[in-house]
């Protein structure tokens, strides 16, 4: 069933704490997906059968500093997305209250390793601009997606005259770094943080702002369940991408319930 809950209280200190508790919850949330995933990145990587160019480890690399961004950008928060009911400025004055109150009840500083996730992530998702920056650079070679199990990757040797290698993005798991280029992402750090906020500063956040909360009625709106896609619909669009994922070579192992 639906978690339906109130962010608004009968005082403007209970709807805050309310409000900050959703912001929270979904903290611990994501922290605790970003440290799964990079936990199951390092377990497969470590593995000697994994093959050096594996897509899973990255995939999994690449969904752990996706939550690490979104945990990021509520507590760092950048430029403000526009909004039909409210104005530029008023939603980049709201980021910032609000990423203030986050970072003072989690007791949190710019040291805190998570927050140092951006400039890499920002490579990894951009990483059409840096294949293009050592195009136009003129390089000659290039190693990527590389997975380092012996810690070792290449580079053309400063000084050296003539065509040129550059490295993209390496994971050296043994060692818990993630790199792109000159970039290096301490992910063991990381990892720590990631657990120390699911696992302490959120519940500690969370039982500060239940106190604040706990008195007094919340306002809940009117409300009634719907489909979020008509229910003769469900079982032919089901029937039809499992039958093309057959067809292609594809198929997904699936057994309806009885």
């Amino acid at each position: 069933m639906n978690k339906l809950r109130s962010v608004s209280g009968e005082t403007e200190e209970i709807t805050q704490a309310l409000q900050l508790g959703v912001y929270v919850e979904e903290l611990g949330r994501q922290a605790e997906i970003a440290s799964r995933f990079l936990t199951r990145a390092w377990r497969r990587a470590m593995r000697p059968e994994t093959d050096t160019h594996d897509t899973m480890v990255w995939g999994d690399l690449q969904a752990s500093l996706f939550a690490c961004i979104v945990i990021q950008r509520m507590l760092q928060p950048g430029a403000a997305f526009r909004h039909p009911e409210a104005t530029r400025a008023q939603r980049q004055q709201r980021l910032k209250e609000r990423s203030q109150q986050l970072n003072d009840i989690l007791q949190l500083d710019e040291d805190f390793p998570v927050l140092k996730v951006r400039e890499i992530r920002n490579a990894f998702e951009h990483f059409d601009e840096g294949l293009d920056a050592l195009v136009l650079a003129g390089r000659s070679s290039l190693i990527d997606w590389h997975i380092s199990k012996d810690g070792l990757s290449m580079r053309t040797p400063p000084g050296e005259e003539g065509p040129v290698l550059q490295a993209l993005r390496a994971f050296h798991p043994a060692a818990g770094t993630l790199h792109f280029g000159d970039l290096l992402l301490d992910l063991f750090s990381m990892d720590c943080a990631l657990l120390q906020l699911r696992d302490e500063r959120v519940p500690r956040a969370l039982k500060e702002l239940q106190a604040k909360s706990a008195t007094g009625p919340k306002l809940f709106g009117a409300s009634q369940l719907i489909h979020l896609v008509p229910p003769e619909q469900v079982e032919p669009r089901l029937d039809q991408w499992l039958k093309v994922r057959e067809e292609i070579g594809h198929a997904v192992p699936y057994h309806p319930a009885k």
